[in-house]
């Protein structure tokens, strides 16, 4: 009982977890009610409680604070039981569906497979070198297959819930093709950088970059095909959660996307304009817009027609506000010669677009929003658009909540 009271304090002390005050209390609680009250529940309702600030009755189903909190202290345990904690004999891990935490012996590590030495210097450099490769590209599709199998735990399947298959059903068409557009975040950050927008025009002209290339930043950025997190956790889940259908989905970068795409195949285009400036061509048909203002740097959604009791602009906080709110997007509306569907999914930062992805393949979530659109469970889901607002402390999002909604007239 002692080693483990040491783990806990070792791994709450670490790296990973010191920039994580929030992660640090989660684990530190679930710890000690795993040593201290052995045999002991605990769910979410008292974790939301105790931990979060929540009321004992707070509605979990609208609330998924823990669950997110508790998906991401896997993910920070592993790393650290991986990287500072790779010498520990005793490993900690939360097992899916639970919320204790297990001690255990580590796992023996299957020995490395002998090599034959060669003298000459030449084939050891060139050793050296495919080795190195092979180790970066092996970390890599670990962490993607990781992801996979996380993504897979926690999803169930776009196509296997009612809620979700309404949706995710009119992309599995075996002759036509689903495009999942990745944000261009290098070309936010050469807008970020010029306090200038550009427009979807001069992205997709060829003239746009070769006139940016005198500038150094520019020449750099221009080489560099950068996109966030997000976005690329956001395309892992669309990947698993059609699982072994014959769905034809290809990931693309907006650099490389083409407006032919969007008159003849499905697309899901991940982030706003300024990031995917594709984004852009589906603006006319929505009441829920993205502006971004340079003087101050402070993203929004603007309201085209308000309602009673809804604002004209919902702006987010700045990068100096501690506790921060933003805005995401979620709309559905058919593509430029309605013969595909089109999923937009954007938020006023990073955080944002990933609380829009996981809007769309959380199966609870999303069946409680469609409840509120016309037809019955059976019925072709109508083209709609859904603003949300979030709340963040630092870059961790606290919780998130339904603003309003529109149908989307083709």
């Amino acid at each position: 009982m002692a080693k483990c009271r040491e783990l806990v304090q070792q791994v709450a002390a670490s790296q990973v977890f010191r920039r994580s005050p929030r992660q640090r209390e989660l684990f530190l609680y679930l710890c000690r009610i795993a040593l201290d009250e052995p045999g002991a529940e605990v769910n979410e309702q008292r974790i939301g409680a105790e931990v979060f600030g929540r009321g004992y009755d707070y509605d979990t189903t609208e609330d998924t604070i823990v669950r997110v909190h508790a998906s991401e202290l896997r993910k920070r345990l592993k790393t650290y039981f991986e990287t500072e904690g790779a010498a520990s004999s005793l490993v900690i891990e939360i097992p899916k569906g639970s919320y204790v935490p297990v001690f255990g012996p580590r796992p023996a590590a299957t020995p490395p497979a002998l090599v034959q030495e060669t003298p000459a210097l030449k084939a050891r450099w060139s050793g050296w070198w495919a080795a190195a490769i092979l180790a970066l590209a092996a970390a890599l599709l670990g962490w993607w297959a990781r992801g996979l199998r996380e993504d897979r735990d926690e999803s169930g399947g776009l196509l296997s819930q009612p809620a979700l298959s309404r949706l995710w059903s009119r992309f599995d068409r075996p002759d036509q093709r689903t495009w999942v557009v990745v944000a261009d975040s290098t070309h936010g950050l050469l807008q970020d950088l010029r306090r200038q927008p550009v427009s979807l025009a001069d992205y997709a002209g060829r003239d746009y970059w070769r006139t940016q290339e005198a500038d150094d930043v520019a020449r750099l950025l221009k080489s560099r095909e950068y996109t966030g997190m997000a976005e690329l956790g956001l395309s892992r889940k669309l990947a698993v959660g059609f699982g072994r259908r014959h769905v034809r989905l290809q990931t693309t970068f907006a650099r490389h996307f083409q407006m032919r795409h969007l008159q003849s195949d499905n697309a899901v285009l991940i982030g706003s304009k300024r990031s995917n400036p594709w984004a852009e061509m589906f603006e006319p048909a929505l009441n829920f817009t993205f502006d971004y203002e340079e003087a101050t740097a402070r993203a929004m959604v603007r309201n085209r027609n308000p309602r009673a009791g809804e604002q004209a602009v919902y702006a987010a906080s700045i990068a100096a506000e501690e506790v921060k709110q933003g805005y995401a997007v979620v709309a559905f509306l058919p593509n430029l010669r309605k013969t595909g569907d089109v999923l937009l999914l954007a938020g006023t930062s990073g955080a944002e677009t990933e609380i829009a992805g996981y809007f769309v393949t959380t199966e609870e979530p999303f069946a409680r929003f469609v409840t509120q659109l016309p037809g019955g469970p059976d019925a072709r889901l109508p083209y709609f658009e859904v603003l949300l607002k979030t709340q963040r402390l630092g870059q961790e999002t606290q919780r998130y909540e339904f603003i309003a909604h529109r149908l989307v007239n083709p």
